[in-house]
């Protein structure tokens, strides 16, 4: 009785187990959604679901969809000494309105990030920053994944800068 029991015990781990990795493989094979860009003067907001995971995923998903940002939402905008700065947030939960008590002492929401441009009451989003890409008169681009700092050099060689 007891290793009928225990044969089930196993069979039910395996097959749980086999769910997760399932799971894990279709939730990060999700193709990046845009589904808004907020342009400000001193760059442009991306919000994004199923964004790369990684910092490969991250690095290499900006490679394959750079030109593709620049001709569909004019991402990036350079200013006339080619600096620019990209953010792309998480945008999991939606838009949301800024609650009307102060948030720094509410328990209605964590931190909040309002964009100006959109002219309604839900403007705001969760601040849940993935990935930034700035660069500083064009000769050379940093990343930034909130994991590791990387830069881009004239040559096109990405560098790990050193974690502070």
């Amino acid at each position: 009785m007891k290793s009928i029991k225990n044969e089930l015990l196993q069979v039910l781990v395996a097959v749980l187990a086999l769910l997760g990795v399932i799971f894990f493989i279709l939730k990060i094979s999700e193709p990046v959604e845009i589904v808004d860009i907020h342009h400000e003067s001193d760059g442009s907001n991306v919000l994004v679901r199923h964004f790369p995971y990684t910092d490969a995923g991250k690095l290499a998903w900006w490679k394959e969809n750079e030109e593709m940002l620049k001709e569909k939402y004019g991402v990036p905008e350079e200013d006339e000494t080619g600096d620019f700065r990209i953010v792309f947030w998480g945008f999991n939960d939606g838009y949301k309105v800024m609650p009307k008590s102060v948030p720094r002492l509410s328990f209605e929401t964590t931190d909040l990030r309002c964009f100006d441009d959109r002219k309604v009451k839900d403007n705001c989003i969760e601040k849940d920053i993935l990935f930034r890409v700035s660069s500083r008169g064009g000769d050379v681009t940093y990343y930034d994944t909130y994991n590791h700092s990387y830069m881009k050099k004239k040559d096109g060689e990405i560098i790990k800068l050193k974690d502070q």
